[in-house]
This record gives structure tokens, sequence and C-alpha cells, in this order.
């Protein structure tokens, strides 16, 4: 409580600082030095080349500017404040670009596409608009700005927490942020960053799986998010659910800046500046939590700690030719320590230490105005151990150490091969090695058996590649297709799979268009099951098949309206003979991990469908928001033959997410979700009594229903301009009502009878940012 006073006492005295500051200095359209530019590169968005003799204006203004050859403009002496840049190119359809953020004394960058416009000019964005053509022509897409990254509320910045606005994530957890996508996994998630793949993006990283508890890459950093919920490219492989490209931002390339955010839950120091003039950039960041500072306050159940660093370096060899190096690393520790465990009644205690390093490179070379290459290379590491004793004797109940180290080649090619096609190929490939030492003491098992415990000690060596190759063409005036093929090859299970996909979009009126999109996807059964029993590497990949339909219509030039409905099967899951009720890899929302088995065979099957419905607002005249709904059901059979709801079936989810930026520095925001209660599987109340321990009613597996979920949460956010910097001070509201949602029913052994763990109650996070 002494570290929140202090806190507080700095962020009055800033305040009052701020105010009197802008009081002297006066207002901005009096002081010509309270200015701040735009400066940028158009360029195509299929092919990547530049854009000349664009036209870039500042919609409401006089201002603007003509792209050079290189397709790059600058705008000085701009006003600070929110602004939005019309894009007019002769051969393309124009674009509008909102939520354009100019600072006093700072360079604004934008990196804007356009989309090529054939020369029958009837093309469904003539005019402005503030969605691409292929925002209307893509099925199951969520594109997501900087700025709406930043404004979020109830994320705190962490990527996979904003996605779960999308009506197709499951809302399931606050715990973790794994993403729970139409009926899958989190295990069936791929996660790229500027064209590498990064298995986990997450702090306290769930076993196997792309999610964690927090996430790991510093927001202010990302250009842009694509979250593709299904029917996702042939360029992408080994995923049955979904696939998240992250674009990083590039580095002040005129002059150095710096940035310091400070809030309750921890401190971010970023730099970033030129490397040589006109040639290169950098970027850094370091961030550092004090989430123990708050663990009384909010009440968690453990102390985590973390700390991660990103950079990024961007240097053009020639016009044609760009490197850029990645460094992406963290590390966490949770602790649960032995009294907070007494106190809630658990049966353990005991800690969690993870680390994580990413370093690649990126090879971008431009083949003049027909197309591009990218290719990367990258070394990826992971460490995960945990070790957990039993309350009662202090004697050990699991001691896990898990490594990877994997070497990952990507390579992708683009050519524009007519007015209206293009020509998507490429290759990806990786060599893994995974370490195992897994020791598990005795105990009786959440099913009311005695587990006997056992031993792990692997080493796992595998490689895999894969090719893969898309057309998308316009075979006929209104109907845009895209055909896609893909071949995946791995050496552990032998296994070589075809994955045949195809979308298509038909313009039934300017600003409306019918989609839809088919494929078929493999994903090698995760290594930690393989590492238990040797035989399961003879099993079936698990498959799904996706089949989409929907609707896109363009409302207004900011307002898009988005009706799909969805099926996804999967077949060949590994199933328990010895657990014939359960779903294996359902283990991880069951219990955190995936669980211990030794008779698996491949007869699981599951399905999902449902209706979802998006209207976006981009940001104009300070409004801008989301609001999104969906129904769906998801089911699995069991090896007793009977279907079961999954873990994951919400039925209904709502989700509410908008704002208003005005003109004298404040921006409010809002989020509300709503979902329905999540199955669960009730206690066996006498075996767990007799027991002293969790012990699962198995006549009733996922028969009963959760409380149904809802959280309303705020930000708020003033910014003070000075001549050369800016302060921005603001206070995040999660789950503003308090309502006690609940995570799951546990056996409590302190008071031997039933008690609830509930999800995060409320939670305020007080900061500032220093841009200087």
């Amino acid at each position: 409580m002494i570290q929140i006073r202090y806190t507080l006492l700095l962020l009055i005295i800033l305040l009052r600082f701020a105010a009197e500051d802008v009081t002297v200095a006066g207002t901005l359209s009096d002081n010509s030095a309270l200015v701040g530019s735009i400066t940028g590169q158009v360029t195509d968005a299929i092919t990547h080349s530049p854009v000349p003799a664009a036209s870039v204006t500042i919609s409401g203004t006089s201002q603007g500017a003509v792209t050079d050859s290189s397709g790059r403009f600058a705008i000085e002496n701009v006003s600070p404040g929110h602004y939005t840049l019309v894009i007019n190119s002769i051969a393309f359809y124009p674009r509008n670009f909102s939520d354009i953020v100019v600072n006093p004394g700072k360079t604004t960058a934008v990196y804007a596409t356009l989309q090529y416009r054939p020369f029958e000019m009837d093309g469904t964005l003539v005019k402005g608009s503030y969605f691409t053509d292929t925002d209307l022509h893509q099925t199951s897409r969520m594109e997501l700005s900087s700025g709406e990254i930043s404004r979020s509320p109830g994320s705190a910045g962490d990527i996979s927490r904003i996605i779960k606005i999308h009506p197709g994530v499951a809302k399931v957890d606050d715990q973790v942020n794994s993403l729970i996508v139409r009926g899958g996994s989190s295990v069936e998630n791929g996660f790229y960053v500027d064209n590498i793949e990064v298995p986990n993006i997450s702090h306290f990283p769930e076993n196997l799986s792309g999610g964690g508890g927090w996430g790991l890459l510093n927001p202010d950093f990302i250009e842009n998010i694509s979250f593709s919920a299904g029917g996702f490219s042939a360029g992408y492989g080994g995923k049955l659910s979904s696939i998240t490209e992250i674009n990083l931002k590039e580095g002040n390339s005129e002059k150095f800046e710096t940035a310091v955010d400070a809030n309750f839950g921890g401190v971010a120091l970023t730099a970033e500046g030129p490397i040589k003039p006109g040639r290169g950039s950098m970027l850094f960041s370091y961030r550092r939590s004090f989430l123990e500072f708050l663990t009384d306050m909010v009440d968690f159940d453990f102390i985590p700690r973390f700390e991660d660093y990103l950079g990024k370096v961007v240097y053009d060899i020639s016009s044609r030719n760009r490197l850029s190096f990645l460094v992406i690393a963290g590390q966490d520790d949770i602790d649960f320590s032995k009294d907070r465990s007494i106190a809630q009644g658990w049966s353990k205690y005991g800690r969690d230490k993870s680390k994580q390093f990413t370093a690649g490179v990126n090879w971008k070379y431009l083949y003049g105005s027909k197309g591009y290459s990218n290719t990367s290379l990258a070394f990826l590491q992971s460490e995960c151990s945990n070790a957990f004793f039993w309350i009662s004797n202090d004697a050990w109940n699991r001691l896990i150490d898990t490594r990877r180290r994997s070497l990952r080649l990507r390579h992708v090619s683009v050519f524009r091969i007519s007015e209206s096609g293009h020509l998507k190929f490429g290759i990806d490939g990786q060599f893994v090695r995974d370490r195992f030492d897994i020791n598990v003491g005795t105990c009786i098992n959440p099913l009311g058996g005695t587990f006997p415990g056992g031993k792990i000690n692997r080493e796992i060596n595998s490689a895999s590649s894969g090719l893969f190759a898309e057309y998308t063409a316009r075979p006929i005036r209104n109907l845009h297709t895209t055909l896609g093929l893909r071949y995946d090859y791995h050496d552990l299970t032998g296994h070589g799979q075809v994955s045949p996909r195809f979308s298509f979009a038909y313009d039934i009126a300017p600003g409306t268009s019918l989609n839809g999109a088919a494929g078929i996807y493999y994903q090698t059964i995760p290594m930690g099951i393989i590492a238990q029993d040797e035989s399961a590497v003879h099993l079936k990949d698990p498959t799904a098949y996706h089949y989409i339909l929907g609707l896109n219509r363009l409302m207004a030039q900011s307002v898009k309206l988005t009706l799909e409905a969805y099926l996804k099967n999967y077949n060949f899951f590994p199933l328990d003979t010895r657990q014939p009720k359960l779903f294996v890899i359902d283990g991880l929302v069951h219990w955190g991990y995936l669980g211990y088995y030794r008779a698996l065979v491949d007869a699981g099957k599951s399905r999902a469908y449902g209706i979802e419905l998006t209207l976006q607002k981009r940001p104009t005249s300070g409004l801008y928001g989301i609001a999104c709904g969906a129904w769906s059901k998801s089911k699995y059979l069991g090896l007793d033959g009977i279907w079961r709801d999954r873990l994951v079936d919400n039925r209904i989810t709502l989700g509410l997410e908008g704002g208003i930026l005005f003109n004298n520095g404040w921006r409010i925001g809002l989020q509300w979700i709503f979902a329905g209660g999540a199955p669960y599987t009730p206690l066996d109340l006498e075996l767990s009594k007799s027991r002293n321990i969790d012990i699962f009613d198995m006549t009733r597996i996922n028969a009963e229903r959760y409380p149904d979920y809802h959280i309303l949460s705020l930000r708020f956010e003033r910014q003070f301009t000075f001549r050369k910097s800016s302060l921005s001070l603001y206070l995040e509201l999660f789950n503003l009502y308090n309502r006690d949602n609940v995570y799951r029913y546990y056996w409590n052994e302190t008071e031997r009878k039933q008690d609830t763990f509930n999800q995060y109650g409320f939670v305020p996070l007080l900061g500032l940012k220093l841009e200087l």
C-alpha cells in the first residue's frame, strides 16, 4: 500500500504540473512551436511496391503532400490532435486512414497500403472508405490498428485479451489469455510476428498452448493485428482454429525518442531512433512488472513477476532490399505460497518459472512493381519448470522441467499476374528439439482413481516442412476467388498431408458482398502427449474441416456489418481408453495442463457450429466502436458413444467496445462482455468429503453450467501536450461492478467443503505515460 500511496502522490504532482505548463504555453494554435509532422510511405497492398504521385491530405484541412517515386511523403507543421488521412491515386481505390495521432515535436509515421483498382473503375470502394477491398472480401477476419489496441479497456495492452472481443472467441477464463476459437482449444492457434512464427506470445505460458497469463509483446510497438478465426490462407499450416498476424512498428528514422509508461502493474521503458540517416531505424522496449504490490489490493491467489525485452532493427540495403532483425525475450515467475494455498483450502503449493527467447532476421526483396518476397530465419528457445508440494507433509507432488529449441525458416513470394489476379507461394520448415524431465508422485486423480506416479525423461528431435501456393483472381466481373493448396510433412510421425482451401466473394451490390470459405486443416499431436506414450506417433493427425458463409455490408464509409455462419468438424483427436468419457485436449481447460495418458486412440470427434454478427465503426468525429454477438454450440463424441458439450461451449456471447476521442485530450473507452455459463462436471461431494480432495462425478460429465459471465470495464485517459513532449494519465477499471464470475468449484481441504474460486474481481489500474 505504501507503493500505491507514493504513486498516487506522484500522479497528483504531475497532473498539477501539466495543467500549469499548458496554461503557460497557451493554446496550440497560438504557438507555432507546438507542432508535429506526419511522414510515411504508400505502397501497393499486393505487391508492396511504392505508389508514386498519390495525394495524401489531412481531412478537414488544407494540409497535404504528394508521394515521391519511392512512395514516401511528409506533412510538416501539423497541430497536435487526432486526424484522418485521405489518400487517392488514379490506379487504386481511395482510402481513409483514421486514428492518426500527432504530438508536438514528434513525427508520426504512417505506412499505408492501397488496393489496386482494375480499369473498369466499377469497384466496391470507389469512394474513400475506412475499410479495404480485402476487408469486404475475406471471411472471419478482424483487423485492429495500433490506436484500437492502445485504447482497448480491460486488456492493459494484452493482445490476446483484446482479440477476445471477437464473437467467435469463447469467454471462459479471466485467469489466462488463451484463445478458444469457434469450439477449438488453446493449442490450435498460430501466432506470427513479422513473418516469424512465435508459438507463445504470453508470459506464464500454459503447457503446450499459445496462451498464458499476460501478453509478452509491448502494445506500443504493434502497428496492426490481423486475426483470422477460420478459413485462413494455405500459407499457414499446423493449426486447426485461428491465425494471428502481428506487424511491429518501425522505429523513428529521423530522430531519437524515448517514453516511460508506469502504472500499478509495472513500468515500461522504450527508445527508438535512426541508425543511419535515411537507411534504417531501431526500437527497443523493456518492461518489468510490479504485480506483487497489487497482490493484497486485488486479492490475487498467487504472486506473479515478469519482465520482457523487445527489439527491432530495420536497415535498407538498397531501394529493393531490406533487412530487419527481431528479438523477443521474457521471463516470469509465479509463487503459489504455502500460506495463501492453505488460506484457499488447496492441497498443494509451489512455484512456476519460465523463459522465452526469439531471435530472427527478415529479408524483404521487391521485384519491381510485380511483387515481392519475404524470407525469415529464426531461433527460438523456451524453458518451463515447476515444483509443487503437498501441504499435508511437504512431500513433492510433481517436478517438471521442459525445454524446447527450434530453428524456423519461412519464405513467401507474391506476384501480380494480371490486373485482377495474383499468385502467392512459399515454403516453411522447422527443426525442433524437445526435452522433457517430468516426475509425478502418487496421488488421487480428479476421477477418483489412484495415479501411481511416474517419470518421463525423454529428448525428442523432429523436423517438419510445408509447401503452399494460392491464386487469387476475378474469373467474372463481380466474383473474387482464391484457390489454395498446401502440403505438410512431419518426419516423427511420417505423415504427409495435402490441404486444399478455397474462398470466394461475390459483389451483390456496391458495398455488399456474399463471402464463403472451405478448407482442410491438420495439426500434429502435441509433443507433451507423444513424450508420455511413444506409440502416439502412430496416431492420425487431428483434422478440422472448415465451412463458412457470410455477408459483408458497408453501411457507411466508416461502418461495416458482418454476418457469418460456420461449421467446423473435427476428426482423429486422441482419446484415452481408460477415461472414455473425457475429451483429452480439453484437459487444459479442466486443470490447466493436458494431464497424463498411456492408452490413446485416434477416435475423437468434435463439432462446432454457430452464427455471428459484428458491427464495426472506425474512428471518425471522435467516435469508434464494435458491437458483436454470437450463438454457437460445441460438442464432442466420447468413446462411450455419447455426444457431450465441450467445456468451451458458451452458447451465447455478446460484446460491446467503443469510445470517444475528445479534441481537448480526453479519451474515454468502454467494454462490456457477456457469455453464457460454460459447462462443467460437478464434484462427487461424498467421495470428495471422504478423501478430502477434488473428485468429479463421472456420471455427470459436463452436465452442469456455471452462472452467466459478464463484466464492464472502463478506461479514462487525459493527454497533455508540451513543446516537445506529451504526458498521458490513464485509469483503467476492470470489472467495474465487481461481478463474482465463477472460475470453478473446488473442494476446500481446509474447511472440508465445496468452495468457489472466482475469476478476477474489480481491478483498478492507474498510470502515466511520458513521451520525450
